[in-house]
């Protein structure tokens, strides 16, 4: 399972839904509220064996799996 695919499973878990859009723009919808981000970066950080720093956390990387998923890569080569 690819990156986004294991994002968008964690996403799904934590907002308890059946389907997410790669790109939907969870800001502008307030799809993920500041207690799913808390949740979402534990579970990234369990799933991908990473630790995703503070100065990461913004809503750029954030907005969609898209942009999760290329949040993720980056920390994985670092």
């Amino acid at each position: 399972m690819d990156e986004a695919a294991q994002i968008r499973e964690i996403i799904r878990r934590i907002k308890q839904v059946e389907q997410v859009s790669d790109t939907e723009d969870f800001f502008a919808t307030g799809f993920l509220d500041s207690f799913d981000i808390i949740n979402l970066v534990d579970e990234l950080e369990k799933t991908f064996n990473m630790k995703i720093k503070g100065e990461d956390i913004i809503e750029e990387s954030f907005k969609s799996i898209e942009t999760l998923a290329k949040l993720v890569m980056k920390m994985k080569h670092e």
